[in-house]
């Protein structure tokens, strides 16, 4: 994968992340979650795209509603981190 596609799909990532912040409508920040994963996934940033997976699943378990915030946080730092490097 070429690295420019990469820090462009870093970008959008990075982009939606921070736009997210600010939503309460759950199924909305679900569904854009299920899309950032959707990103990632096809631009091989399976770190990050295994972390909003996890994401997904407490929020279907009922137990991340109170913590939407720091799941973002996490979703930041895995985007910067190696395991976001593209596989």
């Amino acid at each position: 994968m070429d690295p420019e596609d990469i820090d462009l799909a870093r970008e959008e990532l990075e982009a939606r992340l921070q736009a997210m912040t600010g939503l309460t409508d759950m199924p909305a920040f679900q569904r854009e979650l299920h899309s950032l994963k959707g990103i990632a996934m096809a631009y091989g940033l399976r770190g990050f795209a295994e972390a909003a997976h996890l994401i997904e699943d407490r929020i279907a378990e009922g137990r991340a509603s109170a913590m939407l915030g720091g799941l973002l946080e996490s979703l930041g730092r895995e985007l910067d981190g190696p395991a976001a490097q593209a596989m």
